[in-house]
């Protein structure tokens, strides 16, 4: 019985669309919902209530006011690897593996060697380097400059050949010393972490370019936060973050906003902010999912309205002006952060005007049941 009196009491007031539009609609039968048609229409609907109506909506009343802008902004991340500190390691030319010396969540350093190549190239071109090397020895004194640069030339580009094989130059020069090629070609890590994944097996055929290790530096993660398009201009990079993981709840990570994405998700409407955490224990692992904090720089004031003001209808964000007694426009409005039960408007709204609050559900309820029916 109550909302029947709630329906009596209720009235609304469309405003009304140009004479084509109106003739365009009139003759479309295709049933449309509710979203259908208010993505077809400006969200420009007057909804007026009476006394009965606004008591059973619940609706209540709060003024678009300067408050404190919110301390922090608080969103998710998820822990990642730097890129430049991954690298993988692959052979540089066709072989056979021997001696494979470390295995996924061994540690490795820099330079140092995780497995062997038997390859015929390598031992052919150390073999020709010798031989160029060794016929140079052998020049007369008086043998033309000509003939001694020819060989020269030759020698340096075998050695280059050799170090595009990975050998390293004090490896060459130790040949060219002993003048004995070395067996197996050393396959040398770039870089010091740990191995994530290795598909080395002692014996197995390789080709060239083959990745057999993953190697990365863990000691320092880097986290991409997702910041709402509307909080960027509050979170510029330099900002400080806290940043907390369920592993570890009792543990906070302090970090600063290094930079910024340029392009916003269409997805999402989020901006990936980048945070670089020292992970000196390695306790975080690539894959967590984080809190984030950003503190926000300075004190200064934001208009804003009670978070529960703020709806969306149609792909906007939109309140409910009280245009005059019991009577309420959805007004699209640009917001902020929230904090605290507040939303900050950007754009949209001026201080002093009042918006539904409380009821602000029941309103786009009507506004959208309304929608419907205008558009059948």
């Amino acid at each position: 019985m109550k909302m029947e009196k709630f329906m009596k009491n209720r009235k609304i007031m469309i405003v009304v669309m140009s004479g084509v539009m109106a003739l365009a609609s009139g003759a479309c039968s295709e049933k449309k919902t509710a979203v259908d048609v208010a993505e077809d229409k400006p969200v420009s609907a007057t909804i007026e209530l009476g006394a009965q109506g606004m008591q059973l909506a619940g609706i209540t009343l709060a003024e678009a006011q300067f408050r404190d802008l919110a301390e922090a902004v608080e969103t998710s991340a998820r822990a990642e690897i730097i890129p430049n500190r991954l690298g993988v390691i692959t052979p540089r030319v066709t072989g056979r593996l021997e001696q494979v010396r470390v295995y996924a969540g061994d540690h490795v350093r820099a330079g140092q060697e995780v497995a062997s190549l038997y390859s015929a190239e390598f031992l052919s071109t150390q073999a020709e380097m010798l031989q160029i090397g060794r016929t140079l020895d052998r020049l007369p004194v008086d043998c033309s400059q000509t003939e001694r640069a020819g060989l020269q030339d030759l020698l340096a580009a075998t050695e280059r050949r050799l170090l595009m094989l990975g050998l390293r130059n004090r490896d060459i020069a130790a040949v060219r010393k002993s003048g004995r090629p070395l067996e197996l070609l050393p396959l040398i890590t770039p870089l010091s972490g740990t191995v994530l994944e290795s598909t080395a097996v002692n014996g197995s055929e390789v080709e060239s370019g083959t990745a057999l290790f993953r190697v990365a530096d863990l000691s320092v993660l880097r986290l991409g936060a997702d910041i709402h398009e509307n909080e960027v201009q509050f979170t510029p990079p330099g900002s400080l973050a806290d940043v907390t993981f369920s592993s570890f709840p009792e543990k906070t990570w302090q970090g600063r906003l290094l930079r910024l994405d340029p392009q916003v998700s269409d997805e999402t409407h989020t901006v990936k902010g980048w945070i670089e955490l020292t992970n000196a224990m390695e306790q975080l692992k690539p894959g967590m999912f984080a809190t984030v904090i950003i503190r926000l720089p300075g004190e200064s004031k934001a208009l804003a309205v009670p978070a529960a003001a703020v709806r969306r209808i149609a792909g906007k964000t939109v309140v409910f002006v009280t245009a005059e007694k019991n009577r309420f426009l959805p007004r699209t409005v640009v917001t902020g952060a929230s904090h605290d039960g507040w939303t900050m408007i950007v754009s949209g709204l001026s201080a002093g005007e009042k918006v539904a609050a409380g009821g602000s559900f029941a309103l786009k309820s009507e506004l959208l049941k309304d929608s419907l029916e205008g558009g059948e």
